[in-house]
């Protein structure tokens, strides 16, 4: 809302020359009609001390997400990082540790639908029995 702008206020300028940061009714790039709450808003609302502001800014995972989940995530973002297969069998550990059963098996399942048949079937194999189609590691 701009300070008093008509229900027209808009027809004029487009059709004039004006450059584009005064197309927005009131003549001020930063008009509250396209830049967030007006001013009158903001007058009511409580202004938020540092810790409000802290607690309101962190994600929903950081607020929400049991502590081991936050862990696994990280490690997971670690072995993704590294892709090595120490990474990936030091991931498997972490895995056992912090999730359960049916969290890992989850996970397991995704991972492998995400797949296409062939790929999964030698996944499953080489951490199964340790071999995948071709018979090596």
């Amino acid at each position: 809302w701009c300070p008093g702008a008509e229900s027209n206020h808009r027809h004029e300028d487009f059709q004039s020359g004006t450059n584009a940061a005064k197309l927005n009714g009131c003549g001020k790039p930063q008009c509250q009609t396209h830049y967030g709450k007006s001013n009158a808003y903001k007058a009511f609302v409580k202004p938020k001390t540092g810790a409000d502001k802290a607690k309101n800014t962190r994600s929903a995972m950081s607020r929400f997400a049991k502590d081991g989940h936050k862990r696994v995530c990280r490690c997971l973002g670690y072995a993704l990082t590294l892709a090595t297969p120490k990474a990936w069998v030091d991931l498997s550990v972490i895995l056992t540790v912090r999730l359960s059963k049916a969290e890992r098996a989850g996970l397991a399942y995704a991972a492998l639908i995400s797949m296409d048949a062939d790929d999964a079937h030698d996944v499953a194999s080489l951490a199964l029995f340790g071999t995948s189609r071709g018979g090596s590691q």
